[in-house]
């Protein structure tokens, strides 16, 4: 799974989101990964709006690039998605109020 990480290792070059999102592509288990990255720090209030801001780009451009969405990626997109919004009362954290 994170085979793909180790020629920017070896170069010493960041990871720029688009190989992310390429690895996300190919890798359904690493799109899972990534994508409960934001509620699990919602849950423990760990949550900074850097991390909502590499959430959602991420997303976007994952959901931008897959030729398809099927009920699968939906199933784990949504929680990740919704996550953010839900307001848990004692546990928010003014960096990263997410409001409409």
């Amino acid at each position: 799974m994170w085979g793909f990480l180790l020629p920017y290792k070896s170069a010493g070059q960041k990871l720029s989101r688009v190989s992310l999102v390429t690895a996300m592509l190919k890798d359904s288990d690493f799109t899972r990964f990534v994508t409960s990255l934001l509620p699990v720090a919602v849950n423990k209030g760990l949550v900074h709006r850097t991390l909502i801001a590499f959430n959602v780009a991420t997303l976007h451009d994952f959901i931008k690039r897959s030729k398809s969405v099927d009920e699968g990626t939906i199933a784990h997109l949504l929680p990740a998605l919704l996550e953010p919004l839900t307001e848990k009362r004692g546990q928010m954290v003014k960096d990263a109020v997410v409001s409409f």
